[in-house]
């Protein structure tokens, strides 16, 4: 007889493919990608790193746009028990330098607009043996490797998520997240905000941020849509909603009132969108809700997750 092992995020997202395969888990620059085809991607980048043998708790940094790779590395993480560590693109060279130095990763995954940046880190970061750039031929050939068979054991307070708080003392300091904690907050996200199979998220926010991972994991884990926007332009989300019957987004201060006045400039069907959650002005929450938020009241009486 098998023991009990923990639950992880792998273990989500292989449920989803055999559950709910056929089903659009991400939509990507105008493509559809099925439960099936996320599981599968994921296996086989978990496979790829596999071929690193790098040790358990391993850290890998990310310096991404919103992109699929997102996902597929918080499942690959999530079977090889390594840590990711999200940083803000927006940070000077000094900041994502002191991040790297003070989390010591032994990868780091770029978008091609950091990839200068990346490489100069790498070449003064005694930790590094790796910077990969998404969609070049070297990180695409970690995905040429046969799908993971055999996941890590995992303990439920393994390091699996690290982000940056702000500076304390004038510099930050990572925040530590295990599985657990993420696959707890996530069935909270699906409670407080009714997720399921027909919701459908909109990924305004970026990726590297708590409450973006938080949003987007919830929705993936009650088998909802992601729709993934690589970065937030008023006129392409309010397109997006349209298109893809958006039902919830996350807001932070300009978005809102940035939406409220793309809105003035075109004719936009948002009867789909339900709940914008997040931080807001009172007034701007209150006059910016396109709809009615059944059995609610204004959008600041909603709950809101922790940012």
């Amino acid at each position: 007889m098998d023991s009990l092992r923990t639950l992880t995020c792998f273990d989500i997202f292989e449920k989803n493919a055999l559950y709910n395969g056929p089903a659009f888990a991400v939509h990507w620059n105008g493509k559809d990608i099925t439960y099936a085809d996320l599981f599968m991607q994921t296996a086989k980048l978990a496979g790829g790193l596999n071929r690193l043998n790098l040790p358990e708790k391993s850290r890998i940094a990310v310096l991404c746009k919103n992109h699929p790779v997102f996902f597929h590395l918080l499942g690959a993480a999530s079977a090889l028990n390594l840590a990711l560590v999200l940083i803000n693109r927006r940070l000077s060279r000094d900041e994502i330098f002191h991040i790297i130095e003070d989390t010591t990763p032994a990868v780091i995954i770029c978008d091609s607009e950091m990839a200068d940046q990346a490489r100069e880190i790498t070449a003064s970061a005694s930790s590094l043996r790796h910077c990969w750039v998404v969609d070049e031929p070297d990180f695409s050939a970690l995905y040429d490797s046969p799908p993971l068979q055999d996941p890590c054991p995992v303990g439920p307070k393994d390091p699996y998520l690290i982000i940056h708080t702000a500076a304390v003392q004038g510099k930050p300091r990572g925040a530590v997240l295990s599985q657990e904690n993420v696959l707890l907050s996530n069935q909270q996200i699906i409670q407080t905000y009714g997720l399921n199979r027909t919701k459908a998220y909109l990924n305004i926010l970026p990726l590297f941020h708590i409450m973006g991972i938080n949003m987007s994991l919830g929705t993936l884990q009650a088998g909802g849509r992601n729709i993934l926007q690589e970065k937030f332009d008023p006129k392409q989300t309010l397109a997006l909603i349209q298109e893809q019957s958006v039902n919830i987004f996350g807001s932070f201060p300009p978005i809102l009132s940035n939406l409220m006045d793309a809105m003035q400039d075109g004719n936009f069907d948002l009867s789909s969108l339900e709940i914008a959650a997040g931080l807001e002005m009172p007034e701007t929450a209150k006059n910016g809700s396109p709809v009615p938020v059944p059995n609610s009241g204004p959008c600041t009486d909603r709950p809101r997750p922790q940012a």
